[in-house]
């Protein structure tokens, strides 16, 4: 009798790994982007500190260099940022909001709001109020506080907060100047019924908080903390003794390193805790619930906790989408009382962009795949593979096809066997109940290190 064969498992190829890294794509670049670039463009922006000595006038001044490593496993606990939404960067939005009513007397329920952001993925959020006598007033943060100013006299505040404050991903006040104009027109446009409000919930006006770049905000708000409590402490000194060298460097980097251990601190609890400490707020919605424990009660709940997308403590549903960078075309066409007409096009990181099949082939008769981002796509024209043309007037053709009819499916999702057999909401408990199931490896149990595990055990007669 001829022995049994082993069954051997097929080894995993080069493409099956090159989909399952697409899989963490968005926490791992964005990381790569804070190790890479981020932290060196972030203590660039820092302002450096500038101390004079009341009893010599010596000056010092202090520039910060990059020579940090952050890794995010705590305690032996596996801790993962959460990607959370937020308003889309660069853009005006015009909003109604009964909330705008309370800034003062005389103010309407009307504005545009801007998020600003710097290259070191920093944010400043400016809001142009409508006032009930025509006017307007744009309101910025200054440490914690709203300020408010008329529109004439924005520009002809000191270059420091113009440039630290107001429209700080514009380098030139004359780009900033064009940029006023241009909400200024969006608003009276809303007052005047011109142009319909954005809508904040709509996925064409949002982006991801991704990991690296929360990293890279809140170690620059630390950093900045620690320099202001290092230029009181000297001060301090100095003003007590008066032998006290400023240019001692001995003397200085004692100082220095007083707090030093804070900026850790600070950053070790945000991982453990998901807590965001910060006096400024960091122009974010939130400041709790920034990071989870990675549970591995089974590969779809593991997978879930990279590939979702969490709408924050203002909303409760989750989106999931990749979140890769490619150039997107917003056209607004002209209309009455619709969206503010214009052409935006959108460079930036953090957006979200999914593939669809370009119905002009290429010259070599390849798949034109092109990758669109939600503000674009409210604008396009996509028919679906078995949709034929979906009831389109012959004038306005499809220009793009989604790739499969799942294709708006999750990575869980798409996982359900026979979903196109299901009804709507079956499909819809199967992405929660996926997640809840008790899987496990047994062949390999004893090598692994999970925090919760489940090994069922049978007894047979």
């Amino acid at each position: 009798m001829a022995p049994e064969k082993k069954s051997m498992a097929r080894p995993a190829t080069k493409e099956e790994y090159a989909t399952l890294r697409e899989l963490f794509r968005p926490h791992i670049e964005s990381f790569d982007y804070f190790l890479d670039k981020g932290l060196d463009k972030m203590l660039e922006s820092i302002r450096p500190m500038e101390i004079t000595d009341p009893n010599s006038n010596k000056f010092l001044r202090n520039i910060l260099h990059a020579s940090a490593l952050l890794y995010f496993i705590c305690g032996g606990m596996e801790r993962l940022i959460r990607i959370l939404i937020l308003q889309k960067r660069n853009y005006p939005m015009s909003l109604v909001r009964g909330s705008f009513v309370n800034r003062g007397a005389g103010y309407t329920d009307k504005a545009v709001v801007i998020r600003c952001v710097q290259d070191d993925q920093s944010s400043v959020t400016i809001k142009l109020y409508y006032l009930q006598n025509g006017s307007a007033r744009l309101g910025f943060w200054l440490g914690g506080r709203e300020f408010l100013l008329p529109v004439g006299i924005v520009l002809k505040v000191a270059k420091a907060v113009l440039k630290d404050y107001v429209f700080v991903h514009l380098k030139y006040n004359h780009d900033k100047f064009n940029l006023l104009i241009f909400m200024l027109q969006k608003l009276y446009a809303l007052v005047d019924k011109t142009a319909a409000p954005d809508n904040a919930d709509a996925l064409q006006y949002q982006e991801a908080l991704l990991p690296g770049h929360l990293i890279t905000v809140f170690l620059k708000d630390r950093l900045q903390d620690w320099l202001r409590k290092t230029k009181r402490l000297i001060l301090e000194e100095a003003a007590k003794n008066k032998s006290f060298d400023l240019h001692d460097a001995h003397e200085i980097r004692k100082f220095l390193g007083k707090n030093t251990t804070s900026v850790g601190r600070a950053i070790e609890s945000m991982l453990k805790v998901g807590k965001v400490n910060s006096q400024s707020g960091l122009d974010l919605p939130q400041r709790d619930g920034m990071t989870i424990q990675a549970e591995r009660l089974n590969f779809h709940r593991y997978i879930s906790h990279f590939r979702a997308v969490h709408r924050g403590a203002a909303f409760a549903k989750m989106r999931t989408t990749s979140i890769p960078e490619d150039l997107e075309v917003g056209y607004v066409p002209l209309s009455l009382g619709g969206a503010y007409p214009g052409l935006y096009l959108f460079t930036n990181p953090a957006r979200f962009v999914r593939p669809v099949r370009n119905l002009i082939s290429l010259p070599d008769g390849k798949e034109n795949i092109e990758l669109i981002g939600p503000f674009e796509q409210a604008f396009m024209e996509i028919k679906c593979p078995d949709g034929g043309a979906g009831g389109r007037n012959i004038l306005f053709p499809a220009t793009h096809e989604e790739i499969h009819p799942t294709a708006i499916l999750s990575v869980v999702a798409n996982l359900t066997p026979w979903s196109d057999h299901n009804q709507s909401p079956r499909n819809m408990y199967q992405c929660q109940m996926a997640k809840q199931t008790m899987g496990f490896c047994g062949q390999a149990l004893k090598f692994r290190t999970d925090v919760k595990a489940f090994h069922l055990q049978v007894c047979f007669v």
